[in-house]
């Protein structure tokens, strides 16, 4: 890849940041080799890692003129393999590490800087969000808002057994108890202030109920009356009975109805269709 950086029109430049008595890596794009940027920083998947952005960074973001930093969190690509795991909140504080480096940029707008994260960095990316009110607008997509109980129990198990060793873990039952009951986003998600974009997929496996409680969440709605509101909407939008059943597998009309539901769990005082 550095002979890829040396062939490319425009600058790409390998970044390494100081980062809790390890390092963490990084590429940046520029879009011209003068002049001052927004920036927007690429938050891989479970196990991506920086480079594999390349295309995304080159023909989405450097043609509109914004910077990109594609990263290496902590349990990824080159972070991870000079030692760096991923634990439970590490990673947001290693968002702060990355949106420092950007600040201090002199190509960089500072007060310009958001984020894209897929898959789990959807997750990570929420995160970040919720911890750094630096970052102005957050963008996600094939995401990890609900349980984890679905990519980690459910599903594949490589899945798993890939995050237990970007975390450093080879016993399950330990993991289980120190990282997987704390990977959630309900003590975050009412904490995002920045303008925050959720895609997702129709026939994702999560369940009308888990989104719903998310969508809650971010909402600050909490326990009661979060629980109230979801039985308001389901009612009012005759959602109820598909409650448990993933996303994917109910029809077309019943996912708008969930879409709906999903538009008026708060109350809102007007709502434009």
């Amino acid at each position: 890849y550095r002979r890829v950086m040396d062939l490319n029109p425009t600058p790409i430049e390998r970044v390494e940041i100081p980062f809790e008595g390890k390092t963490l890596y990084a590429v940046l794009h520029l879009p011209a080799r003068s002049g001052k940027f927004p920036a927007v920083i690429l938050g891989p998947g479970m196990d991506m890692f920086k480079e594999d952005w390349h295309n995304i960074a080159q023909t989405y973001y450097r043609e509109r003129g914004l910077a990109c930093l594609a990263i290496d969190g902590p349990g990824q690509g080159e972070s991870l393999l000079n030692g760096l795991k991923v634990d439970v909140t590490n990673y947001e504080r290693a968002g702060s590490a990355f949106i420092d480096y950007l600040a201090k940029r002199p190509e960089i707008e500072a007060d310009k800087i958001g984020l894209f994260g897929v898959s789990m960095g959807s997750y990570w990316g929420t995160r970040i969000a919720a911890h750094d009110p630096r970052l102005r607008a957050c963008a996600t997509g094939l995401g990890f808002y609900g349980t984890m109980d679905v990519i980690f129990n459910q599903a594949q198990p490589n899945f798993k057994a890939n995050f237990m060793y970007m975390a450093g873990y080879t016993d399950e039952a330990r993991f289980d108890a120190e990282i997987l009951q704390h990977m959630h986003l309900s003590d975050m998600a009412p904490r995002v202030r920045c303008p925050y974009l959720m895609a997702h997929g129709e026939f994702d496996e999560l369940t009308p109920l888990e989104l719903l409680r998310f969508f809650g969440e971010v909402r600050g709605l909490k326990d009661a009356h979060l629980r109230r509101r979801i039985d308001a909407v389901n009612e009012l939008c005759a959602t109820r009975e598909g409650l448990e059943k993933p996303i994917g597998k109910l029809s077309r009309g019943y996912r708008q109805r969930v879409g709906l539901a999903q538009a008026i769990l708060h109350d809102p005082d007007v709502l434009v269709l």
